[in-house]
């Protein structure tokens, strides 16, 4: 059976770290839906290949796309690239129409069907104080306002929203051991990928 798990939450949640961590011990490919924004502002001769990855270019160049071509032109560019794959982790799902385009896209729930696919949507929650400490630790945000200010970046406001939507959602408020501990069950209580 195929699965896609998408992760939603806010900024140093632990989707990433939640990413990799299901790599190694599932050996499933990811994605991040900032990819789609990049690839798709290169396309468009929009960012250079030094612009790649810069969160704030990403936000504006979202922002753009999605009012020029549709809340789901990142959607699309992410299954273009994923839908051959028997599983695959997507990360960073921040709008309703982009979790209603991957359920209505990715999933298949025919009875008896070899080629059923499972959507799960996994919302990764922390408090405001702890992502902030951790953002800092990688010299991402310099005060407390930067932070609550992206937080609050319309491109994030559905973020509360996904996260009551959720399938499975893990609260990442204390160490890495902890929160490791809770991604492996998550696999136990989620994964049938033989």
């Amino acid at each position: 059976m195929k699965t896609y798990i998408l992760l939603t939450g806010h900024s140093a949640s632990g989707k990433d770290e939640f990413a990799n961590h299901l790599k190694r011990k599932q050996n499933i490919k990811s994605i991040n839906m900032s990819h789609a924004i990049d690839l798709l502002g290169i396309e468009r001769g929009l960012i250079t290949k030094e612009q790649i990855g810069k969160k704030e270019t990403q936000q504006i160049l979202g922002t753009k796309f999605r009012s020029e071509e549709g809340p789901n032109c990142f959607s699309k560019k992410v299954t273009e690239i994923i839908k051959e794959e028997k599983s695959y982790i997507i990360n960073g799902i921040r709008a309703i129409s982009e979790l209603k385009y991957f359920k209505s896209n990715l999933e298949s729930n025919e009875p008896n069907d070899p080629k059923n696919t499972k959507v799960i949507l996994v919302a990764l929650t922390a408090d405001q104080k702890t992502r902030f400490l951790r953002r800092q630790k990688q010299d991402r945000a310099k005060t407390i306002e930067e932070f609550k200010l992206r937080d609050s970046h319309p491109a994030e406001k559905e973020i509360p929203e996904l996260i009551q939507k959720a399938d499975y959602t893990i609260k990442n408020n204390t160490n890495l051991e902890e929160f490791h501990q809770k991604i492996d069950q998550f696999i136990e209580n989620n994964l049938n990928l033989s």
